[in-house]
């Protein structure tokens, strides 16, 4: 009988163990989106912090093998590897926090025979930056199996590639093991090249071809400093790893603009410097008349515009590869968890080359955001000039019609127009911001409504009507506003409430300066 009590006894008490296990301080866990949090709680567990931002702890994986108080865990993707019944998790961490300490890559898998999650394999990688590190699954080699690809930095301009390719033997105990076919460290770009892949290979009938490895370099040579130097590296299945099969240099252009010269030639912070403005997307036809970006080395904030879209982002670090290129990591303001990266070319001084990728999204092709990416120059212009539409009234209309200067509402609402801008003094405040008219079927007027900061906060949209009552002594001018709202249909009123503004300008009577 004592055995038979015993035993459910002990089973009680080992839950509760696991249970208290999972609630010790300091345990790092990670969200769905990859990023680390970790977890802090007080002696009576009334408070939680975060290291990073976190919105459902719930549903984060958690390592399947415990971690020393030292490892520092940088990301956790759970997937299958092997297409066996158990799924595997490929943790990423360093031993500390420390800048030079390199990343390390395990494979964790479940040992049927121990039944239990163990390390089936580690591998250190060349990287050693947290915030520029990228690990993608991806079938470089062609043979239908995903390759661990590693992306990273070393020190501040060095870029670092680690493939990774699973063994078909697994070991005695049935776990996977991983062998590292390609390792490159170079001060430039180094690119997976996925060219488009047979229809055979889609179906699964036939293997594909193999993704060249393109690592790109300035030249060290002072006066030939901006030459490039292209290495490519081949998957040779014989051997079973990746060989340099091609260097050649690529001749630069002469620059002859001192200016862009010396961005060229200088340091990251100098290109920084060189990217702190505003910047607008051209169109196939070369017009400027796309989205927007906005670089803010001081904040170190970039956001990007269009229409009512602003999207904000921390500038966490940047890395010069080339010498006309540029790789930023950013991190979405509202949503830290959206991780994005930005590659940056200058053309020449007054035009870069952006292309936006999203890191969430594993497929690199698909990453890319094609709204934001392509060729940018740069405008002198101020955020406001291009936020509002600069066609608001124009310059042939007749005067006593031009929607300027002062109105004031029968509420005692008062507002200044100076297109493309205006000022409302409301309730005791005072707001600005920018004013346009177009017509949709009616005429209609937005304001925008701007911040300290230059961004805008909130747009207000009314159907519009303008007249004008003219008299020997006076003009009276009537803006009627509607409030409502732009839908595929056209203008819709939001109620039937109206606000009236008027504008009094007073006339010398006729032949007055005669009677004087």
């Amino acid at each position: 009988m004592k055995r038979l009590f015993l035993l459910p006894l002990y089973i009680i008490i080992l839950l509760v163990s696991c249970r208290n296990a999972d609630t010790n301080p300091g345990k790092r866990v990670m969200t769905d989106s990859n990023i680390v949090v970790q977890e802090k709680t007080t002696q009576n567990g009334s408070e939680r912090t975060t290291d990073n931002y976190s919105e459902n702890l719930d549903k984060a994986p958690i390592p399947k093998i415990p971690m020393d108080p030292g490892q520092f865990i940088v990301t956790i993707i759970q997937t299958n590897l092997d297409l066996d019944t158990e799924d595997e998790q490929i943790i990423v961490h360093k031993i500390n926090k420390g800048e030079d300490s390199h990343i390390i890559v395990d494979v964790i898998d479940f040992d049927s025979i121990r039944d239990k999650y163990v390390i089936s394999w580690e591998y250190e990688t060349q990287a050693t930056n947290v915030r520029s590190f990228d690990l993608d699954l991806l079938d470089v080699t062609g043979d239908h199996n995903l390759e661990i690809v590693c992306r990273g930095s070393f020190g501040n301009d060095t870029q670092t590639l680690d493939i990774l390719k699973r063994n078909q033997q697994k070991t005695s105990y049935g776990l996977l093991t991983y062998n590292p076919v390609l390792s490159l460290k170079e001060q430039g770009n180094i690119e997976i090249q996925q060219n488009q892949r047979s229809q055979a290979y889609k179906t699964g009938i036939s293997n594909g071809k193999s993704f060249p490895v393109i690592a790109a370099a300035s030249s060290s040579e002072v006066e030939n400093r901006f030459d490039i130097i292209r290495k490519s590296y081949y998957w040779r299945n014989d051997e079973g790893t990746f060989s340099l099969i091609n260097t050649e240099k690529i001749p630069g252009k002469q620059i002859e603009d001192s200016r862009l010269r010396a961005i060229l030639a200088g340091t990251k912070n100098k290109f920084e410097n060189f990217l702190s403005s505003m910047w607008i997307l051209t169109s196939q036809n070369e017009e400027a008349d796309g989205p927007l970006v906005l670089f803010e080395l001081d904040k170190r904030k970039i956001t990007f515009f269009e229409n009512d879209i602003q999207e904000v982002y921390r500038w966490e670090s940047s890395t010069k590869t080339l010498y006309n290129t540029l790789i930023i990591n950013c991190r979405n303001d509202i949503v830290p968890y959206l991780k994005v990266t930005l590659y940056i070319r200058i053309a020449d001084i007054n035009t870069i080359n952006l292309v936006y990728k999203d890191d969430s999204v594993r497929n690199t092709k698909k990453a890319t955001n094609k709204n934001w990416s392509g060729k940018y120059l740069k405008t002198d212009k101020t955020l406001e000039d291009y936020l509002f539409n600069r066609d608001t009234a124009g310059e042939n209309q007749d005067t006593e019609t031009h929607l300027t200067g002062y109105y004031k509402s029968d509420y005692g609402e008062e507002i200044y127009f100076d297109p493309p801008r205006f000022e409302l003094r409301k309730d005791g405040n005072i707001y600005k911001g920018g004013v346009y008219t177009f017509t949709i079927g009616v005429d209609v007027l937005q304001l925008k409504f701007i911040n300290d900061n230059h961004e805008v906060v909130r747009t207000e949209t009314y159907k519009y009507d303008f007249m004008v009552n003219k008299s020997d002594l006076e003009i009276v001018r009537t803006l009627v506003l509607i409030p409502g709202s732009i839908n595929v249909t056209g203008f819709t009123p939001s109620g039937e409430t109206f606000i009236r503004y008027e504008q009094i300008e007073q006339l010398e009577p006729e032949g007055s300066e005669a009677n004087q």
